[in-house]
């Protein structure tokens, strides 16, 4: 017999392969079991943060589906080590868990930064774009791209 945290971990790499958006407790769920794995491992990942503000010191803005659909499609296509996407915060900040082999140079969370807000300004209307923040966080070290 299957334990079903086996059968739940299953599912959830099935679902994975199809992009599926996370909801925020399942998000975070997931992005602590990628924390653990790291700790044991070689293997690395970056998250990258997508929000639109407002004002300077705002968390985020509460984004419509609409705009959350492109957010999320963009973001899934952005480049092909996306792991799983989700709400980071619910309606909030959008989240992708990039896998890496090794630990990356501080260079590529820069790129990385600057290709996720190109490719989601080229998806989005130019107001929303310029409200747009990308965060790209790896041990420790945080980009903020405008």
């Amino acid at each position: 017999m299957t334990p079903p945290s086996l059968i739940a971990f299953n599912s959830f790499r099935a679902r994975r392969r199809t992009r599926q958006v996370y909801s925020q407790p399942a998000f975070r769920h997931f992005l602590a079991l990628e924390r653990r794995r790291t700790v044991h491992s070689t293997r690395w990942f970056l998250l990258a943060l997508v929000r639109l503000q407002n004002c300077p010191g705002e968390t985020g803005t509460h984004m419509s589906p609409a705009l959350a659909g492109a957010v999320f499609s963009s973001l899934a296509g952005c480049t092909r080590g996306v792991d799983f996407i989700g709400w980071y915060q619910q309606g909030r900040i959008a989240g992708a868990v990039l896998a890496q082999a090794a630990t990356p140079p501080a260079h590529v969370a820069d790129r990385l930064a600057v290709r996720i807000t190109q490719t989601l300004c080229g998806a989005l209307p130019g107001d929303v774009s310029s409200r747009l923040r990308v965060r790209i966080v790896h041990a420790g070290r945080i980009t903020i791209r405008s």
